[in-house]
């Protein structure tokens, strides 16, 4: 089974949080990157993937 992850925002400090997001079957993880840069701007401490 192949892992792929997309980072889309990684703090120049230790993450204060971990938003983890999942994409559906048969989607990818590239897709869920314009939904997370909508979480980015709210929580600039986390690490979002």
């Amino acid at each position: 089974m192949k892992h792929d992850h997309f980072v889309v925002q990684s703090p120049d400090k230790p993450a204060q949080q971990l938003l983890l997001l999942f994409h559906g079957v048969g989607d990818n993880p590239v897709a869920m990157g314009e939904i997370g840069s909508w979480f980015a701007p709210l929580f600039p401490d986390a690490l979002v993937v």
